[in-house]
């Protein structure tokens, strides 16, 4: 059977088919980045929950006045699994007002959600409470003189309160009181080891690592932000605002952009072929 010219025409549309394929490759490039928790505290505190005291909202900030001594902040997002190359962080504006915050702790865990405000169920210190088998990374922004640090919360059969975790990486310095200032707690996955870096400035532009820490496999899936606030002694007030949660999934290099193209070319050439055959 003689060989059969393709045509100009559906030579051009095949390159057109490519050109579309490739495009639409690079867009899923740049639409990589997800915002899974993306709260101002303008008009609600929905979807939050905490343990002792009371949270409610004062010029546009989560504000907890004269609360007890310890007690956590937390929220649920969709589930997110870290894969090599991908990233989690929280940024968020904090200001421990009372003199008494001893520290800050913000974190990644994976478990079930707290589903009440103040319920007796959900205290951290209860026997068999929910929030004890949460599993995951979190730091601690000392207000107070001590150290900054990255804690794991690892292993089964661990039933303590889930701010009580392993220290993983120290360092000293003691953050300022009393005034707004802005703080980011990331996750990355460098090829099986969670890289975690703890930062803190008065803004967000001056924002500067306090402890970072590498741990090889170690836990990749999250679905649950939480914040602990604890005090030297007594009750204290705390404030969040602005509290961002960004999932990053990793970009491939652009040559594997261009073998994927490549690949779909060939196939739609394939395609082509075979419909002329048929």
């Amino acid at each position: 059977m003689p060989q059969t010219t393709r045509p100009a025409s559906s030579r051009l549309r095949l390159a057109r088919r490519a050109s579309v394929l490739g495009a639409c490759l690079a867009a899923c490039a740049v639409s990589a980045q997800t915002t899974l928790v993306d709260s101002t505290f303008q008009t609600t505190l929905a979807g939050w929950h905490w343990t002792g005291g009371q949270y409610y909202l004062d010029n546009g900030v989560a504000n907890n006045f004269n609360s007890t001594s310890s007690q956590y902040f937390t929220t649920a997002f969709e589930s997110v699994t870290l894969a090599d190359g991908d990233t989690l962080s929280v940024s968020f504006n904090y200001n421990p007002a009372s003199t008494n915050i001893r520290s800050v702790d913000v974190g990644f865990f994976s478990g079930t959600p707290a589903t009440g405000r103040g319920a007796a169920e959900w205290d951290q210190w209860a026997a068999n409470s929910p929030a004890n088998t949460w599993r995951g990374f979190y730091g601690t922004l000392r207000t107070s003189a001590g150290n900054n640090e990255i804690f794991e919360r690892s292993g089964p059969n661990d039933t303590t309160p889930f701010f009580n975790g392993i220290s993983r990486a120290s360092a000293t310095s003691s953050l300022s009181t009393g005034a707004m200032r802005a703080a980011q707690f990331t996750l990355f996955n460098n090829n099986g080891t969670i890289e975690i870096t703890l930062s803190e400035g008065a803004d967000f532009g001056s924002l500067t690592s306090l402890v970072a820490a590498s741990i090889a496999d170690g836990q990749t899936s999250f679905n649950i932000l939480s914040f602990y606030m604890r005090t030297t002694g007594g009750n204290g007030t705390i404030q969040y605002d602005n509290v961002s949660v960004v999932y990053t999934a990793a970009i491939p290099e652009p040559s594997a952009f261009a073998a994927l193209a490549g690949v779909a070319a060939l196939a739609l050439v394939g395609a082509r072929r075979r419909r002329r055959t048929a």
